[in-house]
């Protein structure tokens, strides 16, 4: 879940917060981090899924690896290498 919504993102006080209290500082802070927690699950979430993706996809490489050789191995032989009778 990547923040798409309208209205979704960091949180107020996007950098300046040199004019406020130290409560208000702090406020602004903890939902900053809140926020970045936010966005950091959401990111883990799609760096698991990439890799299960990944490790889905090295299976079936390997499987057609597999399928490709065995193909390999009982395909015809090529024919003899004769001159054609109209010669």
């Amino acid at each position: 879940m990547i923040f798409n919504a309208v209205g979704a993102g960091p949180p107020r006080g996007g950098g300046y917060i040199g004019r406020m209290d130290d409560r208000q500082r702090l406020t602004v802070m903890e939902e900053k981090i809140a926020y970045l927690e936010q966005a950091l699950d959401a990111l883990n979430g799609v760096v698991r899924e990439l890799g299960d993706q990944a490790v889905d996809q090295q299976r079936t490489l390997a499987q057609l690896r597999e399928t490709v050789r065995k193909l390999a191995e009982v395909q015809a032989p090529d024919p003899p290498d004769e001159r054609p009778p109209h010669w």
